[in-house]
């Protein structure tokens, strides 16, 4: 499951327009209730609007977005 979650959060933070329904199906197939996959997209979007922010201002990331 941490896979499928993980294919989704990159698939949102990469084009999310081309999230399917199909996927979020997938999602609820393995349990994840609707409440997580906002949960999911709020963090995903937050992550991706402070690399922004961050590449914008040309700052060091925060130490806890560092692989």
């Amino acid at each position: 499951m941490e896979a499928l979650i993980l294919d989704f959060c990159r698939q949102v933070a990469l084009d999310a327009h081309a999230v399917t329904d199909d996927q979020i199906e997938q999602l609820r197939g393995e349990g994840v209730t609707d409440a997580e996959i906002i949960e999911m997209l709020e963090v995903a979007c937050f992550t991706v609007s402070h690399t922004k922010i961050v590449d914008a201002l040309k700052i060091d990331a925060d130490p806890w977005l560092e692989p």
